[in-house]
């Protein structure tokens, strides 16, 4: 599953419920850092950062089969994620996460999981960027927890967890 949405739209606290359940996570958040440390400088290449995560992701094949990947993708970078799945012979799902807008900006000045608050220009920035096809499944999670979104996701996939549920 790979959750994509603006900051503030819950995909690490989704991401986080999904671990729970049993799934093997990658952030986009630590392979970018990871990225930075291995080449010591803060800027990278979008070449870098999507080899990293495909490296991921062929590592926690080997653990597991259900892995989520929380990341902001954007629309131009749709097919080169869809090409690193099919060329492992995975299966995929995308889920937009998009809460409505204030939700995202309120959520981002409280959230634990960076430690400062997202400057809303980057909200409103990735929330008018990511529009998508049929090939991404939105999900309105305004009202939702993150464990309701996490079933809803769950129930909405077919993904059999760990403990084999639906």
């Amino acid at each position: 599953i790979v959750l994509n949405g603006t900051c503030g739209s819950g995909k690490t606290t989704v991401a986080e419920m999904l671990v729970s359940k049993g799934f093997l996570a990658i952030d986009g958040d630590c392979v970018i850092q990871n990225v930075r440390h291995k080449n010591k400088r803060k800027e990278y290449e979008w070449n870098e950062l999507i080899n990293e995560i495909a490296n991921q992701i062929d590592i926690l094949a080997l653990f597991g089969s259900n892995i989520v990947i929380s990341h902001v993708i954007l629309p131009e970078d749709l097919d080169k994620y869809i090409e690193i799945f099919e060329s492992r012979h995975l299966q995929y799902k995308f889920i937009l996460l998009k809460p409505e807008y204030q939700t995202a900006v309120e959520r981002c000045q409280t959230r634990t999981c960076h430690a400062g608050v997202t400057p809303e220009y980057w909200i409103k920035h990735f929330y008018d960027l990511l529009e998508f096809d049929d090939r991404i499944t939105v999900v309105d999670n305004t009202l939702l927890t993150a464990e309701e979104t996490a079933e809803y996701i769950l129930k909405n996939t077919n993904v059999i967890t760990r403990d084999g549920e639906l």
